[in-house]
């Protein structure tokens, strides 16, 4: 999913609830199991933790008060811990009906903070009519240019989408597509090497010549496109 738990300045990082009910009720056989798995494809505010729970009610509804107040009240009030208190007293404010409006200034001037408008620009890529102008090099000496070049990538890789823009944006679809077999297998053989201490392939650097042959080679290519399945 894509959705996040960030409910806004001053309500960030707090336990939250949702109650998602199945499109049609589930008809399920004695001493099933259910195997629930998350995706956090946000990339930011995701779950740290999350507790499930089932429920055969018709109609089920999040609870009034506050999950973490409701575990708080299981501690006596002597041994509850300042976060624990401090759970309660904000359960309390928000159900008690004279505070009603205390609590809708706060809401109000949470909502009239001020947001971030201003941004840093870090990289910007020239434009068609202001690009530099390259030139193909005798030995690599820049003082001795030779014919114009264009962008373009090695001949022996394989090649470069015809209808793709030659700039930064197409040079990253063509490092990233399916067309492309060393990419996959380079990222997956790093994070083998971070869980295992050693790659696949045993110099994660360079994947040439000089190279050591894989050992497992149908792993990583199976890795490699499990990844770029997934």
């Amino acid at each position: 999913t894509t959705w996040n738990a960030d409910r806004g300045m001053g309500r960030r990082n707090q336990p939250s609830v949702a109650v998602v009910q199945f499109e049609r009720p589930l008809t399920l056989p004695p001493k099933t199991q259910l195997k629930v798995a998350l995706r956090m494809d946000g990339g930011v505010g995701m779950l740290g933790c999350c507790r499930l729970s089932i429920t055969r009610q018709p109609a089920p509804a999040a609870p009034p008060i506050d999950h973490a107040a409701m575990l708080s009240l299981q501690t006596p009030a002597a041994e509850r811990t300042p976060e624990q208190n401090a759970a309660v007293f904000a359960a309390w404010r928000s159900s008690v009906a004279e505070l009603k409006p205390l609590n809708e200034e706060i809401d109000r001037l949470l909502k009239s903070a001020p947001q971030a408008t201003t941004s840093v620009l870090h990289l910007r890529e020239r434009e068609p009519a202001h690009r530099r102008t390259t030139h193909l090099l005798k030995r690599g000496n820049w003082d001795q240019p030779l014919r114009k070049i264009e962008p373009h990538v090695p001949a022996a890789l394989h090649p470069f989408p015809p209808d793709a823009p030659r700039n930064r944006l197409g040079f990253a679809r063509w490092l990233a597509s399916r067309s492309s077999p060393l990419t996959a297998r380079v990222a997956v053989n790093r994070v083998w090497q971070a869980i295992f201490g050693v790659g696949l392939v045993e110099t994660p650097e360079d994947f040439g010549t000089r190279a050591p042959s894989p050992v497992y080679r149908e792993l990583l290519d199976w890795l490699a496109v499990d990844l770029m399945d997934n």
